[in-house]
């Protein structure tokens, strides 16, 4: 389960590119009304549903840098809270390293590494469960932390390049623009090269004392998380994390650290079954693979681990109540719905229209001096 807080920030982004909340929240069963309630709590599935609105509406392949690049630390919370206090950047970054992914909701995680005297990479490495919305994650991640470092030292936190595992997109220089250094696609792996890093330096604004309050509460708003956390949310967000291939039930309860037959029971108290969490897991994906991703019919029944594209489609129907044209062909008009009136769909018009509210520097990879 993840905190609602970045979905917040996504929606007031997103706003401000024309977009309506509705259309960035669709299909995540997410009310705009938990918004602003600190303690609401969606699974992996429900945020990653939010971004693949956001990556469909926005149409541009730089998204989530740019989403990322008008991160500010206070929309984290107390985790942010402590990201401004931190004595030292070692500091800022084991508290978030601990706390990002469930207190902030982040599916990358990173890892600083000493390579030479001078030389410093700052790596990331993507969940499992983000692959379905592509680049996004990995790209808020890397901007997050360029905006993080800047903040917390108040200098503009300048990397010497950033290598990407992935392939160039059409339009690469809007990354070494966003960047602000050279940007290297189709490597071995993620991460940003930083030259002369003292992690151990004493920041301007750090408070030792603020910051061990800060940590503190952190800790127990993660405990209290995991201890309060329904058996259903967390088989959830357990099989969110992984494939969602029908795997045996004794080795999902060997991997939640309790016994089968108890955590058989503790669902059925809960009124469901691992059977039911699991049909609506494959559900929600289907609807990504078809509609978002717009896979084949074939590549998404292997992907949700239906060997037979029939049983697939068999399945499909007991979900939706649809067969599978019949779900696209609405889900298109639903889609149809968001345009704005007298221009053409939202898959043509987003990337001339909205690309050039984010060519106006709508956001930037670093803050000002």
């Amino acid at each position: 389960m993840l905190r609602i807080i970045k979905v917040k920030h996504y929606v007031r982004f997103m706003s401000a590119l024309g977009f309506e909340p509705a259309a960035v929240l669709a299909g995540s069963g997410i009310d705009p009304g938990e918004l602003d309630r600190a303690d609401s709590l969606i699974s992996i599935q429900q945020y990653l549903a939010v971004v693949v609105n956001i990556v469909e509406l926005a149409a541009a392949p730089e998204i989530g840098l740019r989403v990322g690049s008008a991160a500010d630390m206070l929309q984290f919370g107390i985790v942010g809270h402590g990201l401004m206090s931190a004595p030292t950047a070692r500091d800022a970054l084991n508290l978030w390293t601990r706390h990002s992914n469930t207190l902030v909701g982040q599916l990358v995680s990173v890892r600083l590494r000493n390579v030479t005297d001078d030389t410093w990479h700052l790596e990331f490495k993507q969940h499992p469960a983000a692959a379905v919305v592509g680049r996004f994650c990995l790209d808020e991640m890397i901007a997050i932390a360029l905006r993080i470092g800047s903040q917390i030292s108040r200098r503009t936190l300048k990397p010497h390049s950033l290598q990407l595992a992935y392939p160039a997109p059409a339009d690469a220089e809007a990354y070494r623009e966003l960047i602000g250094a050279e940007v290297q696609f189709g490597q071995g792996s993620n991460r940003l090269v930083l030259k002369n890093l003292d992690i151990d330096r004493p920041l301007a604004a750090g408070d030792r004392e603020l910051f061990g309050m800060c940590e503190r509460y952190c800790d127990y708003l993660a405990g209290d998380l995991a201890a309060n956390c329904l058996w259903t949310m967390r088989v959830k967000s357990h099989l969110s994390a992984h494939s969602p291939h029908l795997k045996c039930f004794s080795k999902l309860s060997d991997e939640l650290g309790i016994g089968a037959r108890t955590l058989r029971r503790r669902l059925a108290a809960e009124g469901t079954s691992y059977q039911r969490i699991l049909a609506d897991l494959r559900s929600a994906l289907a609807v990504n693979y078809l509609i978002y991703a717009n896979l084949s019919v074939k590549e998404t029944g292997f992907r949700l681990g239906f060997r037979d594209t029939n049983a697939f489609c068999r399945a499909f129907l007991s979900w939706t109540g649809q067969t599978v044209s019949e779900f696209r062909e609405e889900k298109n008009r639903e889609l149809r719905l968001h345009q704005v009136p007298g221009d053409i769909p939202p898959q043509i018009v987003y990337p001339a229209r909205q690309r050039d509210l984010l060519r106006k520097g709508h956001t930037h990879a670093n803050p000002r001096n």
